[in-house]
């Protein structure tokens, strides 16, 4: 991790240079506390950050559920529950002592065991105006540091018994696939037949390394299912004189496989890249 980041971190904020039409502007966006990444992969492979955030979401609503209906032997154990798991987030993040409320959390346990209706459901806006403040200050990057693969530690096969960076893949990919394109517009078939065998084998190269991330071939498939069919498609028009078929195929290649795997990877992946420079 470099100095800069190091810095960055220590005053909890990031200056990001946005060009809009009237001219240049500044978004400040804080970063999370360097000990949050101790309860995220790879650092924590039980991901218990994520686990506690899901119970004190599930806790909240069970009081708001049991409260309402007038159970208030549930509504004191999911309190309870609550409490336990809203007094793990300072224990977890020391630099997040400041963000909680205890004595808010005191009052609302209190609230419910004493039956108190609204002074229960005035603690539970308080802690979700808390909890509110919280994700929006740092949920995005969280989000970005934390839950998007280091595209850096990912290798693609380079077909010769070597291996390729993310970029230098995704370059050779984009630079067969204007071949193809460009063999098109020039009216060089066999050209644009012999790129798209090209493209193919490095496609094929590429949904390789999706089990450097996945476990199980469901998510590669979603995204690579369909290319061998298209290809194969493509290839087939090519031998005729079709081109709004071949702009087709094209295009629906584009679409369910090179933007559907931007839309879900590279959003993430290049804003972790801009935050961890």
């Amino acid at each position: 991790m470099s100095s800069n980041r190091w810095r960055a971190l220590a005053v909890s904020f990031l200056i990001v240079a946005m060009v809009s039409a009237a001219g240049a502007k500044e978004v400040v966006v804080r970063l999370p506390p360097e000990s949050l990444a101790n309860w995220y992969k790879p650092d924590n492979e039980r991901q218990v950050w994520l686990h506690t955030m899901f119970g004190l979401r599930e806790a909240v609503q069970a009081v708001e559920h049991y409260t309402a209906s007038g159970d208030q032997e549930r509504a004191i154990r999911w309190s309870e529950r609550l409490r336990d798991l809203y007094t793990k987030i300072p224990q977890m993040v020391p630099e997040w002592r400041v963000e909680v409320e205890p004595e808010t959390m005191e009052r609302l346990v209190i609230a419910v065991r004493t039956g108190d209706k609204p002074e229960t459901g005035a603690a539970l806006r308080r802690l979700d105006t808390t909890c509110d403040g919280c994700h929006s200050d740092y949920q995005a990057t969280a989000a970005a540091l934390y839950r998007s693969p280091a595209y850096s530690e990912v290798l693609v096969t380079d077909g010769q018994n070597g291996s390729a960076t993310y970029p230098e893949a995704m370059r050779e990919i984009s630079r067969s696939l204007n071949h193809v394109k460009i063999a098109l517009k020039d009216g060089f078939p066999r050209q644009a037949q012999s790129a798209v065998a090209t493209l193919r084998s490095e496609l094929d190269r590429l949904s390789g390394s999706c089990a450097s991330c996945h476990r199980d071939s469901a998510p590669r498939e979603r995204i690579f299912g369909g290319m061998p069919d298209l290809l194969n498609n493509l290839h087939t028009e090519l031998e005729g004189a079709d081109r709004s078929a071949q702009g087709r195929l094209l295009g629906e290649l584009g679409v369910t496989v090179c933007a559907r795997c931007h839309s879900l990877h590279r959003t993430l992946g290049d804003l972790r890249d801009e935050i961890e420079r």
